[in-house]
């Protein structure tokens, strides 16, 4: 008798999604959600008409961890974010995983990719500030862009491919996102103390600077050394 894997608290959530929607759970949500009409400054990403024609690819192994010496840290309140640019491919892989690496992740192949792995890009995190721990990824590459929901307790790594043609680059989308609702994608992703503690004012204010960051990390299109963790930004007046 096959036993079925065990499904973490962002697999669940997805599936309640689906469920609420007449949606067969046997079907994996899909590459990309919706946002707003462009030009919208808000994502609400609890009444979004999210559509979940797949569900995400499944994994039971954490991704390789942002590379320190390239991640430049931005304080966030109970939340840090982090942007990257990452570059990544099969040696990085196997020098982190050892030689059973593709075992590992079920011989599945990696959102997007249906040859050898080569991340390279824009690469942005979001940890918890108490432990360190990393809940949401958001892959911004110009191929292959897609968005992790991890769960290290499972441990969980559910990987959603972002439709760039019907949805934009995945920069802006995650940028609106994390203003607007990072209690929601962290609840997505299983982390509901973490999503409770949030402060969408000092979110915001992180967010600005996260924008510089990614400004900076782009304009060089290539790993470039962490800045110092920068000066928050002023708070806007009320």
């Amino acid at each position: 008798m096959e036993i079925a894997a065990p499904v973490s608290a962002a697999e669940a959530f997805v599936r309640s999604r689906m469920a609420r929607r007449g949606r067969s759970v046997h079907r994996r949500p899909a590459p990309g959600h919706p946002s707003r009409p462009t030009g919208h400054a808000l994502v609400d990403l609890q009444q979004l008409d999210y559509e979940f024609p797949d569900m995400p690819i499944r994994y039971q192994t954490l991704p390789v961890p942002a590379f320190e010496e390239f991640t430049t840290r931005i304080p966030a309140g109970a939340v840090t974010f982090g942007v990257e640019w990452r570059h990544l491919d099969e040696a990085g892989i196997l020098a982190y995983y050892g030689p059973d690496a593709r075992a590992k992740f079920d011989h599945k192949a990696p959102a997007g990719f249906t040859g050898p792995v080569e991340e390279d890009g824009l690469c942005i995190h979001v940890f918890s500030a108490r432990d360190g721990a990393e809940y949401l990824r958001f892959d911004c590459f110009d191929e292959a862009a897609h968005y992790h929901l991890l769960d290290p307790a499972t441990p969980t790594n559910l990987v959603f491919e972002h439709d760039v043609a019907s949805h934009g680059p995945l920069l802006d989308w995650a940028l609106r996102a994390l203003r607007a609702d990072l209690p929601a994608l962290l609840e997505q992703a299983g982390a509901p103390d973490l999503a409770r503690a949030v402060n969408l004012d000092v979110v915001a204010r992180a967010i600005v600077l996260v924008e510089r960051e990614c400004a900076r990390a782009r304009a060089a299109g290539a790993p470039i050394r962490a800045a110092q963790p920068p000066a928050a930004a002023p708070a806007s007046p009320r």
